[in-house]
């Protein structure tokens, strides 16, 4: 094949391949509230990037009702600011059912995108074996905290 024509042949095959292979069907699980807590602090790395430690009191709830609907507890981390004003967050949430079984989360929001990733780190009881990953979405920010929407790939990340 001549090279001119590999580029769009490759490009042609690649988008036939997407189009026979279907997507995976993401969800929306439900809710999270994240209120400010006691501690944090703000600190600078030289002029132009600031460091922001936070904690934060947080409820999970799922709409479909299930092991995280009502879920609450702490969430830890820090926000990077950077130069040009994107942020990048980074953090754990340790959150605890009414049964008093405990979830432990990861997560990481990266400059520039949209939704941040989490990823779930066992915990006690129900939660222990649940190593599965998703993502979260801020929605609204107030004085107070933050309110969005968090889900994954398919519908056993929100039961």
């Amino acid at each position: 094949m001549k090279r001119s024509l590999a580029l769009p042949a490759l490009l042609l095959a690649t988008a036939a391949l997407s189009l026979a292979v279907p997507a995976a069907a993401e969800v929306t699980c439900g809710t999270y509230l994240s209120r400010p807590a006691d501690g944090g602090a703000q600190a600078s790395l030289g002029e132009k990037v600031r460091i922001v430690v936070f904690h934060n009191v947080t409820q999970l709830n799922a709409e479909q009702g299930g092991r995280y609907d009502g879920p609450a507890g702490n969430c830890g981390g820090t926000v990077t600011v950077l130069p040009d004003g994107s942020a990048q967050a980074a953090g754990a949430c340790t959150v605890m059912d009414g049964d008093g079984d405990v979830a432990i989360y990861q997560f990481l929001h990266l400059p520039g995108e949209q939704r941040g990733n989490f990823h779930r780190a066992g915990g006690t009881g129900k939660f222990a074996q649940d190593f599965r990953t998703g993502w979260y979405e801020q929605t609204t920010q107030q004085e107070n905290g933050a309110n969005g929407i968090w889900g994954g790939d398919d519908i056993a990340i929100c039961q």
